[in-house]
């Protein structure tokens, strides 16, 4: 091999002392090299470089896909089953700045945490920004949790209902969370944050340290939220921001799994004080070394410490 076809040393960054995923952000930069930002190529551009095919059934799971109704129509779902028996049901929000994603974004996520937990999983594909502005997103998810208590048309068995959420799927987690302590949606066991969008701020330390060069940044967050939530006063309502919700007392137990060379990690370990604060049992990782993405990495002990946490959070209490 000759010195000018010889591959590029990989430039690590020093913010992401987990050297697996200093490595992976690494190739992926070296992968992305010269394509424009979320922000300037545009919503088509970004869905379509993005968009990922579904993964075989692997051992342990069997999906079957299927139709949320909503108020606006039936909306894609896919179950994700467990193959040695089921512990209870877990509606499953993906990421993607509520503007992006589909099934397949965290396919292989779910899969994971089906076999973590042994619980059903039922990932919605709800409907996106722009075209579906904020509160779309929330009314799809609200709807599902309603199916699924309900018995998902007799596919789920009676057991324990809990809310999970990656990102701004997590976010969408914590709003259906409080809604259903509030007693708008049916009651939930536990809720499950990853890596979760709580706050419209986007001036915290953590922002301010990781705001670029990593998987996700703040230009990409502040994007985001024009996107989904174009008004910049109603951003301060809960079910925007649910970090902002005075009263927390009386929610079901949280997980929450912060990513600490994330953009959003500072909003992850505020929301985790003010529960327990407020008498809300919660258990935090802060994974470190790690950016925002790591559980959508391929195989290696951060993420699957995290996710033997968060599968061990959703297992009904023996």
């Amino acid at each position: 091999m000759t010195e000018a076809s010889a591959p590029a040393e990989l430039q690590l960054d020093p913010r992401l002392t987990d050297p697996d995923a200093a490595r992976h952000v690494a190739r992926m930069l070296q992968q992305s090299a010269g394509q424009l930002p979320g922000p300037i190529a545009g919503v088509d551009a970004l869905r379509k470089r993005t968009r990922k095919t579904r993964a075989p059934d692997a051992a342990g799971i069997r999906t079957v896909d299927v139709s949320v109704p909503t108020r606006e129509g039936g909306r894609p779902g896919r179950l994700y089953v467990p193959t040695e028996g089921s512990s209870g049901s877990v509606l499953f929000l993906h990421g993607g700045g509520w503007m992006n994603g589909d099934l397949e974004m965290n396919d292989a996520l779910c899969r994971d945490l089906a076999v973590a937990s042994g619980a059903t999983l039922l990932s919605l594909d709800y409907r996106l920004a722009p075209e579906h502005p904020f509160p779309a997103a929330i009314d799809d998810s609200a709807d599902a949790l309603r199916w699924m208590a309900a018995g998902a048309d007799g596919r789920l068995d009676e057991g324990p209902l809990a809310v999970a959420g990656h990102s701004a799927g997590g976010n969408l987690a914590a709003v259906i969370a409080q809604q259903s302590r509030d007693g708008v949606l049916p009651a939930i066991t536990h809720q499950l944050l990853l890596c979760p969008v709580l706050d419209h701020d986007v001036d915290r330390p953590s922002y301010l340290e990781n705001a670029a060069g990593l998987p996700l940044t703040r230009d990409d967050m502040i994007w985001y939220w024009q996107l989904y939530l174009p008004s910049v006063e109603k951003r301060s309502h809960p079910d925007a921001s649910p970090l902002r919700n005075k009263n927390l007392r009386g929610l079901a137990p949280a997980t929450i799994v912060v990513a600490e060379a994330d953009p959003l990690c500072d909003e992850g370990v505020e929301y985790a004080r003010l529960l327990d604060e407020q008498g809300v049992d919660v258990r935090l990782l802060q994974q470190p070394g790690v950016p925002h993405l790591f559980l959508n990495f391929p195989d290696m002990p951060s993420k699957s410490a995290a996710i033997a946490f968060a599968g061990a959070a959703l297992r009904p209490a023996p």
